[in-house]
């Protein structure tokens, strides 16, 4: 969450990611690949470790993350719209600003 708020402070950046996101959204350019890159770790769950006991958590960048949130309105708005999924199925919740997605 501090990264995206330094975001919001270094002004001199905003046109270049607006108009990167605005290629990307409606699939005009291709995406880099160090866009959409994550770090992925396992997380050991309550109980005894087992490699079936851990569950997955993936890091991604802040400007992928900044660009998912701001698809979150817009997409949520057409599933509900056009009844495409229930909200609870969806397994995506907003919190702070970011897209936040469950496994």
């Amino acid at each position: 969450m501090a990264s995206i708020r330094f975001y919001c402070h270094i002004s001199n950046v905003h046109e270049s990611v607006d108009k990167s996101f605005q290629a990307i959204a409606p699939g005009d350019q291709e995406v880099p690949f160090w866009f959409t890159e994550g770090k992925t770790s396992l997380i050991p769950k309550a109980g005894e470790f087992s490699s079936e006991n851990q569950r997955p958590i993936t890091c991604f960048n802040t400007i992928y993350k900044l660009f998912t949130s701001c698809l979150l309105k817009p997409v949520d708005k057409h599933l509900n719209e056009n009844g495409l999924m229930q909200a609870e199925q969806r397994g995506v919740k907003e919190h702070f600003g970011q897209l936040i997605i469950y496994s």
